[in-house]
């Protein structure tokens, strides 16, 4: 039996009448068992078999106090009755005229996204491989919202109080993302545009987009002709392709003056594309677009709750031993490593009462940028060498020393000597990095020739690039400020969970080919540690297409043939666990609509002996580079 829906919020239903269902006895959920006392034959025991949890469970529900709270009631009644009424199809699914109530609950489930969602476009519904009345929609599991609902373990960005002071100098806070631009026009002027300057100052980083076109000793480039200037959207909304891959996007806000015609706002108004509810066949519920996109395309902003480490800790855990799965994404990006970083140099310098040397000019200020830039980029390289070099090998000798570098502690000769050979493995690492990428190029054209020896561009392997610094005492300072700014880290990283609140971008799945990848973007009540995650096409998407992205990370993601040479992405701490990933195909809620919306005592039985192992998923995109899995 099968009931295939395709469903749009403009059109009339295009769904086929299914045949009617049966009562599946899979969903009874409490067993009579006769007793076995033989004396009282009318005496039955009854025995309630504890189900597993489901996002719809009020156990589940109950780790989110706004989830239940009278302030949010309004988007949250209408989810709890179609929810209610899912679930009763799923149990009990109607014997005459089951399509009726199917559509019923597909037009309320429509009606309900159209008005929720930002852009009012609302989404198709497109479900090929139906097995029951209720899956005619995916889970109704979730609140819809397509921004950021602040948990009560933040503060909202109005309470957040400035830095202490050091030295008498005011350090650069997180609060320096907020502000507006004063634009005469309705459209603003990127040369004049306040707004750039802002995403100038929030990002100082010399490979950032606004960067290379604002650095004039007055902060503007006057040798680029007035057609380099412009925001990182054309005038159909879409990011240029000259801009860096994953570049912070500061749009113009309510604290502007321009208009809503203004060129520099795009994410703020919603999605423009139509989009469709997918139901695939082996990952689930998912997201496909229903027209050609072009690369760069806004497809939608993952929404949520925002939440404190702490506060995402204790759902991951709850989420991931009982569930096996989670909705929680880390707001992890470059611009808020570089923030960091700056802050750190920032406090030195104010320390030393040095800091005058970098403010108070443009070119002052540029000399920061290139300050910051270099730092941030040796943080980076010794991070990698730690994941790569030092964890990864195995070598209890050099992982050691490295412990007794990091705690501050002389090295030993025996430290030396393992510094020294790891030196060497690294250099014959980068030469065989620096000898495939030869090989590509020569492949690409046989003409092309290279010198005898690998010049320093080429040898870019970030272990080589750290352990290649000369200078001791710079390596022992960069580790340092390194472990100083994985602390800030640990210490202000923020969770979004769209378990409980979120919108379609919740359904988005995984691929090794990916065609998007999620850009922080900053609009209203900004903080640089919160940026809305706003995704993007990274390349062009066929009508029909899903629409997928790389749960290992942004540099796993994008092409870099493809894309331009994007800003260093970060990796992962090798001790922590990784949020990147929101919903693993495998265990994915949704692929089977009923199984996600209530469960059986069989399914009961079966999750208390099954360990989920959410980091050992086996990868079910399908594209033609597949690792085969979804972690790394």
């Amino acid at each position: 039996m099968s009931f295939a829906a395709v469903r749009t919020p403009s059109r009339a239903s295009s769904s086929k009448t299914p045949e009617p269902f049966r009562r599946n006895d899979r969903y009874d959920r409490i067993d009579h068992r006769a007793s076995q006392d033989d004396d009282d034959d009318d005496d039955d025991v009854v025995e309630v078999v504890r189900s597993p949890l489901t996002f719809a469970s009020p156990e589940i529900k109950a780790l989110s106090t706004l989830r239940g709270s009278e302030l949010y009631r309004d988007i949250t009644r209408p989810v709890d009755v179609g929810l209610a009424l899912q679930v009763r199809l799923a149990k009990d699914p109607p014997r005459i005229r089951p399509e009726l109530e199917a559509m019923r609950l597909l037009d309320f489930f429509i009606a309900y996204v159209q008005e929720r969602e930002l852009g009012n476009l609302g989404l198709d519904v497109v479900n090929e491989h139906a097995s029951s009345v209720s899956e005619v929609i995916p889970p109704w599991d979730f609140v819809w919202v397509d921004d950021y609902i602040i948990d009560p373990s933040l503060k909202h960005v109005r309470e957040i109080e400035p830095l202490d002071k050091v030295n008498g100098y005011a350090l650069t806070d997180e609060l320096v993302a907020n502000g507006g631009c004063n634009c005469p026009d309705d459209e603003c002027d990127p040369r004049t545009c306040e707004c750039v300057r802002r995403a100038n100052r929030c990002y100082p980083f010399v490979d950032a987009y606004y960067q290379r076109m604002l650095n004039g000793d007055d902060g503007v480039d006057k040798s680029k002709p007035t057609g380099d200037f412009n925001f990182i959207y054309d005038a159909y909304g879409r990011i240029h392709p000259d801009v860096p891959a994953g570049e912070p996007i500061f749009e113009c806000n309510k604290n502007c003056s321009c208009s809503s015609a203004c060129h520099n706002r795009v994410v703020q108004k919603g999605r423009k594309v139509p989009l469709a509810f997918h139901k695939t066949e082996s990952k689930g519920w998912g997201i496909k677009t229903l027209q050609n996109l072009k690369r760069g395309t806004f497809v939608g902003a993952y929404g949520g709750e925002l939440l404190s480490d702490t506060e995402a800790e204790r759902r991951a855990e709850i989420y991931e031993r009982e569930l096996g799965t989670t909705y929680l994404q880390d707001v992890d990006n470059h611009i808020i490593k570089v923030h960091l970083t700056r802050q750190i140099l920032e406090r030195k310098l104010a320390e030393s009462g040095k800091l005058d040397d970098y403010r108070g000019s443009a070119a002052k200020e540029r000399k920061m940028v290139e300050y910051v830039t270099r730092v941030a980029n040796l943080i980076e390289f010794y991070d990698e060498y730690m994941k790569v070099h030092v964890v990864a090998s195995g070598d209890t000798e050099l992982q050691e020393a490295e412990q007794r570098r990091s705690d501050g502690k002389p090295a030993s000769r025996q430290d030396k000597d393992a510094f020294r050979r790891q030196r060497g493995a690294a250099l014959q690492r980068a030469r065989q990095v620096a000898e495939r990428e030869r090989q590509r190029l020569r492949r690409l054209d046989p003409t092309k020739t290279f010198p005898d020896e690998y010049d320093e561009d080429e040898l870019a392997d970030p272990g080589w690039r750290f352990l290649s610094l000369d200078d001791p005492d710079l390596q022992q300072e960069i580790v340092v400020m390194a472990n100083e700014r994985s602390e800030m880290e640990d210490e202000l990283r923020l969770t979004v969970d769209s378990a409980l609140m979120g919108n379609y971008t919740r359904f988005f799945n995984h691929s090794c080919d990916p065609n998007l990848l999620h850009v922080p973007t900053y609009i209203d009540d900004a903080s640089i540690l919160r940026p809305l995650l706003a995704f993007f096409t990274s390349r062009e998407v066929a009508a029909g297409e899903e629409l997928c992205f790389s749960y290992a990370g942004e540099a796993a993601a994008v092409d870099q043939d493809d894309l331009p040479a994007s800003s260093p992405q970060s990796p992962a701490k090798p001790a922590r666990r990784s949020r990147t990933a929101m919903h693993p195909p495998a265990a994915k809620p949704g692929r089977d609509t009923v199984a996600a919306v209530t469960a059986s005592a069989q399914d009961a039985a079966r999750a208390a002996t099954t360990k989920h192992k959410r980091l050992e998923i086996k990868c079910a995109c399908g594209a033609k580079n597949c690792t085969g899995r979804v972690f790394f």
